[in-house]
């Protein structure tokens, strides 16, 4: 099992966004475990994956929401995978003019 800090930076390389993104799964699916853990230990719950997967992804959603970063076009397989669409910069604007 690997630690928290080697799977954040299983990250380095990507775009500012794909990086955001991860650090909210990693740190989204840990915190998922833990509050489910505790649903079931203290409160009798059942098991529930799906609780997790919600979860976890609600975090990548947040992350993509709250992060500066944009996408590139390379990172568009990476953004489907997690039903997520990118977030492209404003084009340059081109001014007119004259010398």
């Amino acid at each position: 099992m690997e630690d928290m800090q080697s799977a954040v930076n299983k990250a380095k390389g990507s775009s500012t966004l794909i990086h955001h993104m991860w650090i909210g799964a990693v740190v989204g699916g840990s915190v998922s475990i833990w509050f489910h853990r505790n649903r079931v230990f203290f409160e009798g719950d059942d098991l529930d994956l799906n609780f997790c997967k919600k979860y976890r992804h609600s975090q990548v959603l947040v992350a993509r929401h709250s992060s500066n970063g944009f996408s590139r076009d390379h990172d568009d397989p990476i953004l489907r995978a997690w039903g997520v669409e990118g977030k492209r910069r404003k084009a340059p604007r081109m001014k007119e003019c004259f010398w």
